[in-house]
């Protein structure tokens, strides 16, 4: 059918037209027909313009002949500002029929048509809509308007923009993580996809490959624990599929037969009515080597500290509280359970007498005026006695203001050395006395001959002492 094109003042005045047969026909109340025809027409115009959706009628010409509220709603026009212009010129400010035209597919091949279309309202803001285009045949049975609905999707177009850049950041974080990365799902639980570092971890070439292993095959015949791998990799998924997740240490072996440690993160992924585990592994065997070495160079250093029957210390400065190892509790008679893990504990153990100078010596090293802190000390035993102790430490971390905050250093028993020292000094002290008091008699002794020779010298007789350094 060829439509010719009609003025906008021909749209309205037909439509004025038609609006005043309809309440013409209102007014015959004595034909039902009128009647039940001017219902239908009231109850038409009802759903119409109450329809929550932008709905308008058009013509061949793609002209709107007939708009509803929600429509001027969103634009910010009136009836009249819009009868008679193109659909495309209304929704779009464009010049030409939309690619993809609804309409133009209801009157050309006289289908229901469905198409996406953004709208710019009267602020501005641009919105996305799902357009709905149906059919309207006249008496001949020919199309002679189209019904356009619009549904706003502008939500739905957001929330799909958010799930690409969600996956665009999903699928780049995947690739590039140094962690290996796999999926598993069930019945079967065989791995599904794996990253880069995974397919290195394991010397794993292909996808294919990939999808025909399962975690056990990728493991040695038995774990740390003695337990079936093929056993306990069902454990430790079943468990995450009932708490969410699942974080654990797993001896792996690659392709080539070769073991290391490794720790793995399973977590449970459901995405609508599926469920599957995503495990993240990393390598450990560096850190559990490392891990070792220093287990056993601190076994070795423990040993050392027992044979120098010294005492270490480890003092969290602005909390007081001390960590120490069982020679330092027990070089005073107590056991490691028995004293308080606190600097004050301490404090007040420590003789009257020396406290002063432990508190000097102490804030010399604080205040970075001495290498280390040294200082000899009595200290009070469980049994009441006062014991010598040798102080050694230094302050290993400090806060931004450059104030200690945490010390260590080791505690010795030099009682008996001190005991030592005080048994010599008063020995000393001794042998000083008595040398003074022999040499002192020597001397008189020897005055004494001296005088008694000269005595004799006067007398005109021989001298009967022989004294050294005596003048003749």
């Amino acid at each position: 059918m060829k439509n010719q094109e009609k003025t906008k003042e021909e749209l309205l005045k037909e439509n004025e037209i038609l609006q005043k047969k309809v309440k013409e026909l209102g007014r015959s109340k004595n034909n039902k027909t009128e009647e039940a025809l001017l219902e239908s027409q009231e109850r038409f115009n009802s759903i119409f313009n109450h329809n929550p959706n932008p709905t308008h009628l058009v013509n061949s010409n793609f002209e709107i002949i007939l708009t509803n509220l929600k429509l001027l709603q969103i634009k910010g026009l009136k009836q009249e500002e819009i009868i008679g212009k193109k659909c495309y010129e209304v929704y779009q400010n464009n010049k030409e029929i939309c690619k993809n035209c609804a309409v133009k597919q209801v009157f050309e091949k006289g289908i229901n048509a469905k198409s996406e279309n953004q709208l710019t309202s009267s602020n501005g803001s641009i919105k996305y809509y799902e357009t709905y285009a149906y059919p309207v045949y006249n008496k001949e049975g020919e199309i002679a308007y189209a019904v356009e609905s619009t549904i706003d999707i502008s939500e739905r177009k957001k929330s799909e923009k958010r799930l690409r850049e969600s996956e665009e950041i999903y699928k780049t974080l995947f690739t590039s993580s140094k962690d290996a990365i796999m999926t598993l799902a069930p019945p079967t639980w065989k791995f599904t996809s794996g990253n880069p570092a995974y397919m290195k971890m394991f010397g794993i070439k292909s996808l294919k490959e990939l999808k025909s292993l399962g975690p056990w095959e990728i493991s040695p015949k038995k774990q740390a624990d003695g337990q079936l791998s093929s056993v306990k990799a069902k454990e430790m998924i079943e468990i995450a599929t009932n708490k969410g997740s699942n974080f654990f240490e797993w001896r792996h072996k690659n392709l080539n037969g070769k073991e290391f440690s490794t720790t793995v993160l399973l977590t449970k992924i459901e995405m609508g009515d599926k469920m599957f585990l995503q495990a993240t592994v990393r390598n450990i065997s560096k850190e559990k080597k490392s891990k070792k070495e220093i287990i056993e160079k601190n076994e070795q250093l423990e040993l050392v500290m027992q044979g120098a029957n010294l005492g270490w210390w480890d003092w969290d400065i602005p909390s007081g509280k001390e960590i120490y190892n069982e020679i330092l509790p027990k070089s005073l008679g107590y056991k490691l359970n028995e004293i308080e893990a606190n600097i004050k504990w301490w404090e007040n153990k420590i003789h009257p007498d020396d406290a002063k100078q432990v508190s000097f010596d102490l804030q010399q090293h604080f205040d970075g005026k001495t290498e280390f802190y040294r200082n000899k000390h009595r200290i009070k035993n469980k049994t009441g006695e006062w014991k010598w102790f040798f102080d050694h430490g230094k302050v290993i971390s400090r806060d931004k203001d450059g104030k200690p905050i945490r010390m260590i250093g080791t505690l010795r028993d030099i009682d008996n050395q001190q005991q030592a020292e005080k048994d010599l000094k008063d020995k000393m002290n001794k042998l000083e006395k008595w040398n003074k008091l022999s040499v002192g008699r020597e001397l008189k002794m020897i005055e004494l001959k001296k005088e008694i020779n000269e005595l004799l010298r006067k007398d005109g007789l021989p001298t009967k002492y022989e004294v050294s350094n005596e003048k003749e």
